[in-house]
């Protein structure tokens, strides 16, 4: 293909520009933590993330907001006043998105499976797909022929008799696996059909995508048909991602860029079919604690709304375009040196990894390979059982059994607490009837088996006891996002641990235990997405340097 090179925002603002406090939001509505149509957990404890709604939509005057917890849709007008509500099949549900005629698809995360609902006048049409649901998260669009997605493959059952014939196949085999997206469609006309493969959303015989001409997803262009659009180059990219193509091609790109070691900024772009930047949206900067998967919904007048998890509440932005005296005004590129160690302390230069304790060090491959022993571990899970023991009163059925009487799957359960190695959960869920999500709401650590997320990374790196996440963020040294290594973790004190596995373009693949949907499952987060929500990159404690 012969691509006819621009450049519309290389040109359009860099740094200076974004952080000069221009963002145009007016604050709509806000709905209280405390409301009868959503479920809100505003921080409920200790070592426990924030709970709320993940996505919405905006179309012919109403809001639609994912209830994630309580798999439902609630509806309210530009003013908050509730509408309506409409209930889903049980699953924990984290997208939704519009189809150009209302039709709505919602996304329901069963931990190594994904189940898509479509909702048209409140009829239901369900498929189950065997893909990761994480990539996902940002990575589906519209386009003329149906639903498009891009999928890390879904685990390869081979992998299991390799755990111990050959370590260093494995490891380079998930790898492998898991740094590799599936390029998919959905056909409008038919949900129950199996996705075909594709080359990227196809809108008006053009095809779109993003591309990286630089190493870890830098330098990120547009691709509309035979035109190559350059984003911006001049600064440290967080995460470029296509978030709606219309019916008349004009595309919607959101961009994050490091403005520093702490604070990524984050802007829209409207780009019509034949290239022209039409409008640009800064975005306004989203608390630490945000429970919002996705903050963007564009309605059918082409109006940008914003949605995020605040400490009081959820609140809905009305963003307005930047003037169009701002919108072309060419900024000097920043100072990039600080950028490209966004994330690490200013002091980390004088600080040297901790010494090693006493026990022998742990293999970044072994690390590795106990991680996949979770993910791969297989279970069958009983409602029934969890129900009626009478000796632990009160245990809530997890997600992927809500419904079910009994479910044989994958992974290893998340309890709020929990330090289980692979054997111990496997031997404490047929004495004790567990394999139940445990959290800090209701805690019950002697009737549950499983593993939070700072239990999951102690028993990775041979811990004899558990660290909290306070713990680990303390006990292990900062290190540049650039330089991490399979086994190093991303942690937020007082939160939420993830371990890093590896970089694809402007992603970072990590596996984590996390509480919805309750099991230890592998995930995929942009670059930026880790300094907005507070976390710190952290160096393996006691890792052998390979």
């Amino acid at each position: 293909m012969d691509l006819k090179t621009q450049n519309i925002v290389h040109i359009v603002m860099a740094v200076t520009l974004l952080f000069s406090n221009i963002t145009h939001a007016k604050r709509m509505f806000m709905l209280g933590n405390v409301t009868p149509h959503l479920k809100i957990l505003n921080k409920p404890a200790p070592e426990m993330s924030a709970v709320g709604p993940t996505d919405f939509v905006v179309f012919n005057g109403l809001i639609a907001v994912l209830d994630s917890d309580n798999h439902a849709i609630s509806f309210f007008n530009y003013r908050g006043n509730y509408i309506k509500r409409i209930e889903l099949p049980s699953g924990y549900y984290q997208r939704l998105i519009k189809d150009r005629d209302g039709v709505l698809f919602a996304f329901a995360n069963n931990g190594l499976t994904t189940r898509i609902v479509k909702i048209s006048n409140k009829q239901f049409e369900q498929k189950e797909l065997d893909i990761n649901f994480d990539s996902l998260i940002s990575r589906a669009v519209i386009d003329d022929f149906g639903l498009y997605f891009e999928s890390v493959s879904p685990l390869n059952l081979n992998t299991l008799s390799e755990l111990s014939n050959c370590p260093s196949c494995l490891l380079k085999k998930e790898k492998s696996r898991l740094s590799q997206s599936k390029k998919q469609r959905i056909a409008r006309s038919c949900l129950i059909c199996e996705p075909q493969e594709v080359d990227g959303p196809l809108v008006k015989g053009q095809d779109y995508q993003i591309v990286y001409e630089g190493v870890n997803g830098q330098k990120p262009s547009l691709i509309i048909g035979e035109q190559k659009i350059k984003l911006n180059h001049a600064a440290m990219n967080a995460g470029t991602r296509i978030e709606q193509i219309d019916a008349d091609g004009t595309v919607w790109v959101r961009e994050s860029i490091f403005f520093d070691r702490y604070t990524v900024a984050a802007y829209l772009l409207k780009v019509t079919a034949s290239g022209e930047l039409k409008a640009v949206f800064r975005l306004p900067q989203i608390p630490v604690d945000d429970y919002v998967v996705h903050s963007i919904a564009i309605n059918d007048k082409g109006e940008v709304w914003f949605m995020s998890g605040q400490p009081k509440g959820l609140a809905f932005d009305l963003i307005e375009p930047l003037p169009e005296n701002k919108k072309r005004e060419f900024i000097e590129p920043h100072n990039l040196s600080a950028l490209e160690n966004a994330n690490c302390p200013t002091n980390t230069d004088n600080q040297v990894p901790h010494q090693l304790n006493d026990e022998p060090c742990q293999s970044r491959t072994d690390v590795f390979i106990r991680a996949i022993e979770y993910l791969y571990n297989y279970q069958c899970y009983i409602s029934h059982a969890i129900e009626n023991d009478p000796s632990c009163p009160g245990r809530a059925i997890p997600p992927y059994l809500v419904g079910k009487e009994s479910q044989c799957m994958f992974s290893v359960s998340y309890s709020w607490g929990g330090f289980d190695s692979v054997n111990s959960f496997n031997e404490k869920i047929t004495r004790i009837k567990a394999g139940n999500v445990n959290t800090a709401i209701n805690p019950l650590p002697s009737c549950t088996a499983g593993v939070d997320c700072s239990g999951f990374i102690s028993n990775l790196w041979g811990l004899k006891t558990k660290w909290n996440t306070g713990q680990i963020f303390e006990k292990t040294s900062p290190i540049y996002i650039k330089w991490m290594k399979t086994g190093d973790v991303f942690v937020k004190p007082g939160a939420h641990v993830i371990l890093f596995v590896t970089q694809i373009n402007d992603e970072l693949s990590t596996i984590e235990s996390v509480v919805r949907p309750g099991l230890v499952i592998s995930s995929q987060h942009e670059l930026g997405w880790f300094v907005q929500h507070g976390y710190f990159s952290r160096v393996a404690f006691n890792a052998c340097e390979e």
